[in-house]
């Protein structure tokens, strides 16, 4: 069987697109991208029973997207890697996700580059 685990639109430490009368679903889907491109460069791609969906969900005040790990109960491994996921979840954006985002590089990119 198949479970998952939601895991936000952004690192913990980091904005998101919010609801309200400026939401930008599209932006808001581009974070969810992002920021799975960011997990597989931490964590390494998915394993077989495991893998990586934007889910839309339906609030009072629009839909909002948030990135879920998807994993096959059965499966060890896939078990294993998606609460390793959820246990070490990114705070911030990286610098490749920055600038996928366009955002404004933070003072330590340039430090690990």
């Amino acid at each position: 069987m198949t479970d998952y685990l939601e895991l936000g639109p952004s690192p913990c430490d980091e904005d998101c697109e919010q609801l309200g009368a400026n939401y930008d679903p599209a932006r808001a889907r581009l974070e969810c991208r992002v920021l799975r491109d960011q997990i597989i460069r931490q964590f390494g791609p998915p394993p077989e029973g495991a893998y990586y969906k934007t889910r839309s969900n339906p609030h009072d005040f629009g839909t909002y997207y948030e990135l879920a790990i998807y994993y096959d109960e059965h499966n060890e491994e896939a078990v294993a890697y998606a609460f390793n996921v959820e246990r070490q979840y990114p705070q911030v954006w990286d610098a490749q996700a920055r600038q996928a985002l366009g955002l404004t590089p933070k003072a330590w990119d340039s430090i690990s580059a």
